[in-house]
């Protein structure tokens, strides 16, 4: 399996930096204790408050 064809969803920096380090996609939702702010300093491919609209999620993959 190709690393790039995986994407990683999580909630912490550490979910973003566990896709970095397989070399997989990673997309931050701040559901938990980090805000978007912080979320996005880890630089994920895509980042969302929460995946009540996940049309933009799933076009990418689409």
């Amino acid at each position: 399996m190709d690393p790039t064809d995986v994407w990683v969803i999580g909630d912490t920096p550490l979910d973003v930096s566990c896709a970095r380090a397989i070399g997989a996609n990673a997309v931050a939702v701040a559901t938990g204790w980090h805000p978007v702010e912080e979320l996005a300093g880890c630089q994920p491919d895509l980042i969302f408050d929460d995946l009540s609209d996940h049309t933009r999620l799933l076009a990418v993959w689409g």
